[in-house]
């Protein structure tokens, strides 16, 4: 009898994997708990995920080169494809099916570019002189930015 229940709640993951795999990208299909497996019981492997109040996260590739990304809540798993799997091509994933983290970490590399440059390029005077070395360092000016020859 529990090796039923157990097949039966298989079939269930199929049919879902069918149900999203119709729905446009990014749409999520809400599935009860109680209803189904666990997706490591259906062949998914945690994985990570925009943070959105989920528990855990969990992938599977698809023939088709398609991820399922499942999240899972309190009482239920939010399942949507993806057009790339993260696992097989992380900026491929960035570049199709989250540009907005892009931005982020264009805005976070530009932060730390303006915080090196206020901080004197991270040059080290002393040791530059001592060694001879000539370098050059960021200047922040209005409009841009400038080399400063040293």
């Amino acid at each position: 009898m529990g090796r039923e229940i157990q097949n039966r709640r298989h079939m269930v993951w199929k049919s879902v994997i069918r149900k999203v795999s119709n729905l446009p990208q990014h749409s999520d299909l809400i599935i009860s708990k109680r209803s189904i497996t666990h997706p490591t019981q259906a062949g998914f492997a945690e994985s990570i995920g925009e943070p959105q109040g989920q528990k855990a996260d969990y992938r599977r590739t698809l023939r088709n080169g398609k991820s399922l990304h499942a999240r899972e809540f309190q009482d239920c798993y939010k399942v949507h494809w993806d057009k790339i799997d993260p696992s097989v091509d992380p900026l491929g994933h960035l570049l199709e099916d989250a540009p907005h983290w892009l931005w982020v970490i264009a805005g976070l590399s530009l932060l730390t570019v303006l915080l090196i440059c206020s901080m004197g390029g991270g040059r080290n005077d002393q040791s530059e002189k001592s060694q001879g070395v000539i370098n050059s360092s960021c200047v922040i000016k209005r409009g841009g930015y400038e080399r400063e020859r040293t």
